[in-house]
């Protein structure tokens, strides 16, 4: 699209990449921020959100090569939000995995990525061989966006999602107790449900204090 409708350079291509990468790097740095303020699932459809008014701009505001700043603009959003996206998608995924269900459930993750992942790359290619303007190519990715957050609409509360989780391996994973020899239930204290802050924290860190020792 840069070098065909807006006639880029190979320099001009590497320097918007470049502006996409240093947005990515600003949003991983402000995505636990964004969890702690907003919540994790409402911080995922930010994102999305984000996302996909970026790239219906992209051939509303990108049409000729007279735009440069404009364009600089957009990958740095763009950049942005796939760099606060990515390190909520793996809190939202981790935290839900039971324990001793780590291998399959990452397994699932990485399956599934790989049988979509070529869809809107296929969707794009299929209309560019159609003759279709590659404005409206990009405008139809849209679509994908927008159905990832009518899906996250359809979900339940994540702190309720993280207490099962937590009530899960609390019914199910023993912890060696060194004073009975026996093992007992993991103890981890109450979620604050319903909250805007990463209850995620709260898990993690009564873990790290029971110093577990998981019974075969």
């Amino acid at each position: 699209y840069m070098t065909d409708v807006l006639k880029q350079s190979t320099a001009e291509v590497a320097y918007v990449f470049g502006v996409a990468c240093c947005g990515a790097i600003l949003g991983s740095l402000m995505s636990d921020m964004t969890m702690k303020i907003l919540g994790t699932l409402n911080s995922f459809r930010l994102c999305v959100s984000l996302w996909a008014m970026v790239t219906l701009a992209v051939p509303i505001v990108l049409h000729d090569s007279d735009i440069t700043i404009s364009l600089y603009i957009i990958a740095a959003l763009f950049g942005f939000a796939f760099g606060l996206k990515e390190p909520i998608d793996m809190t939202i995924y981790t935290t839900l995995i039971p324990r001793g269900k780590e291998a399959e459930m990452m397994g699932i993750s990485v399956s599934i990525h790989g049988c979509l992942e070529w869809l809107p790359g296929l969707t794009f290619a299929f209309l560019n061989e159609k003759n279709v303007p590659m404005q409206h190519n990009v405008a139809f990715m849209t679509p994908y966006f927008l159905a990832s957050l009518l899906m996250s609409l359809r979900m339940k509360s994540y702190d309720e999602a993280v207490a099962y989780t937590v009530d899960y391996d609390m019914k199910n994973v023993g912890v060696y107790d060194e004073t009975s020899a026996s093992p007992h239930p993991l103890r981890v204290p109450d979620l604050v449900l319903g909250s805007s802050s990463l209850d995620v924290h709260k898990v993690v860190d009564s873990d790290i204090t029971a110093g577990l020792l998981v019974d075969d």
